[in-house]
């Protein structure tokens, strides 16, 4: 038997087309695939899940830290995992929430401060937010619409129509 010297081959392709290439070059003789695992047998757990790698580190990115437990009867690495990821999620969750109001705060202070009453007590109708060039202000006043202007700069009026 003669020993072979290994070499690293890259292949550049698409993903649809791996098994067909795969099966291609072993029957070519170009290559010899060896399962890790033989069919009916559970893959063993060695090293780390890319999860617990992503619990790491955004544990490792977090500005406070918390001593490490050291009595492994104390610690359960699948809870921490999950408990931090779950962590992240929310974390992430809040985040998104945290942007969206600040732009929406951001695009309702041209129409000053108020509160949106309850469609309700609006008997079904819905205040609508439009910014108006200064030319086209003679087109909304010709409207039958109830509407407002509550505020206007050296380019727009910033109308707020009541209707359906």
């Amino acid at each position: 038997m003669s020993l072979i010297p290994l070499m690293k081959v890259t292949f550049l392709g698409l993903n649809s087309d791996k098994e067909r290439l795969l099966s291609d070059l072993q029957k070519m003789g170009c290559l010899q695939i060896i399962p890790l695992v033989t069919e009916g047998e559970a893959a063993p757990e060695i090293g780390s899940t890319s999860m617990a790698r992503e619990a790491l580190k955004f544990l490792l990115s977090c500005p406070q830290r918390r001593r490490q437990v050291k009595d492994p009867a104390r610690f359960d690495a699948v809870e921490v995992e999950e408990r931090v990821l779950d962590v992240r999620r929310r974390l992430l969750d809040l985040e998104e929430e945290r942007d969206f109001l600040i732009t929406r705060i951001q695009n309702l202070r041209q129409w000053g401060d108020f509160a949106f009453p309850p469609v309700e007590e609006m008997g079904g109708q819905r205040l609508w937010f439009y910014v108006v060039p200064h030319k086209e202000m003679a087109k909304v006043k010709e409207t039958s619409l109830a509407w407002e202007e509550v505020r206007r700069d050296n380019q727009f009026c910033y109308v707020v129509v009541v209707a359906e």
